[in-house]
């Protein structure tokens, strides 16, 4: 059944992809043969008309010519050696989805966890790599992160990131099509009708993914960690910015380093944050239709589809946070914070509890601005 599946999907991939550039070509040819026909049949040729259609078979050729993607990290990358506990964890997941190890595995600053692959052709020849959330790992248990974590591996069980490729680059290429053609005259409608049917029906493979990947999750880890997981992912995901906004950056432009996921931990306790958690969660779960050019399904739905496979009848064990899996959290906190700075050198910023930010930071900004 899997194999079909991938079999389906790599074939729409495919024909998807090799119908966009038979339609971009026999555009081409078409706007080439204008001029050459006004001249061969009616031995006259009407510049302007010639120059529009000799510059949009040029925009149009250039749009479509294929980029070499250059593979920039997402984070400061982890290692078995800073890291047993966690890669210890990460093989026995692969090891249940039948997968192998990602090669490199970076940490990010979401509430959330990826795989992709790097280099290669078309996805041939690749390198797997995984992205794991350091706010993730703060909110979620280590049943919950393996949920999350099986889910991702389920993306390379189903051949996910071998079609990304195709898809990504047609779709760039439509982009880049209708940027050099603009909004001006007919010839970008063609391109814009191509580009809609095909984000409606990539959107829909990747849906059909997300599906599959949480199956596998749920059959391999449990279903009710994998909805908790879920949950957490969209309930305290969708406030990490304002904690990031309002409360680490200030630390960090101040030349401090407090501890990130102490503070989001803490951030998540105030009755506010709790509130517009709870309020974004129960429109995920009540309101939310799905949309045709969504990447992923709606809340609900996934809750839905694997619901049948929770275990009534086994309570969910306590489990410890999934951010003890890391060896050294402050170094890895250093590291993230080093990765991201765009200026100055992050590594020298003063170490400062939460507790203390008050008087050492906002209390001397509060007299710095009274003085002026």
């Amino acid at each position: 059944m899997k194999g079909k599946s991938l079999a389906g999907r790599a074939f729409l991939a495919l024909a998807l992809m090799i119908g966009f550039y038979v339609l971009a070509l026999g555009i081409i040819g078409g706007l080439l043969l204008i001029p050459y026909a006004e001249m061969a049949y009616g031995e006259r040729i009407h510049l302007r008309l010639a120059f529009g259609c000799l510059a949009g078979a040029l925009a149009i050729g250039w749009a479509i010519l294929p980029r070499f993607d250059s593979f920039e990290p997402p984070g400061p990358e982890l290692t078995p050696e800073a890291n047993p506990r966690l890669f210890d964890r990460l093989s026995e997941v692969a090891a249940k989805t039948d997968q192998e190890m990602p090669k490199e595995v970076y940490l990010v600053p979401q509430v959330n966890a990826f795989v992709t692959s790097r280099g290669g052709l078309m996805g041939f020849g690749s390198k797997r790599v995984m992205g794991l959330g350091l706010p993730l790992m703060q909110v979620t248990d280590v049943a919950e992160f393996e949920a999350i974590l099986a889910h991702e591996f389920g993306h390379y069980h189903g051949g996910d990131t071998k079609l990304g490729p195709w898809i990504y680059k047609t779709r760039a290429a439509i982009g880049r099509t209708l940027e050099h053609l603009g909004e001006d005259g007919w010839l970008h409608l063609p391109f814009r009708w191509y580009g809609n049917l095909f984000m409606r029906i990539t959107q829909a493979i990747s849906r059909a993914q997300e599906f599959t990947a949480d199956r596998l999750a749920a059959t391999v880890i449990g279903a009710r960690p994998l909805i908790d997981g879920l949950k957490r992912v969209h309930a305290e995901g969708a406030v990490f910015d304002a904690y990031w906004r309002n409360e680490a950056i200030p630390v960090l432009q101040a030349g401090f380093h407090a501890p990130l996921a102490e503070g989001f931990d803490r951030f998540l306790q105030a009755p506010g944050v709790q509130k517009a958690m709870d309020n974004s969660l129960n429109s995920e779960m009540d309101e939310r239709e799905g949309d045709p050019y969504d990447s992923h399904p709606p809340l609900r739905e996934r809750v839905a589809a694997v619901e049948d496979l929770v275990d009534s009848d086994s309570p969910p064990a306590k489990q410890p946070k999934a951010i003890a899996l890391l060896g050294d959290i402050r170094a890895a906190e250093q590291a993230l914070v080093s990765f991201m700075a765009t200026e100055g050198d992050a590594s020298s910023f003063e170490p400062v509890e939460w507790d203390e930010t008050i008087a050492r930071i906002y209390v001397p900004q509060w007299r710095r601005t009274a003085d002026h």
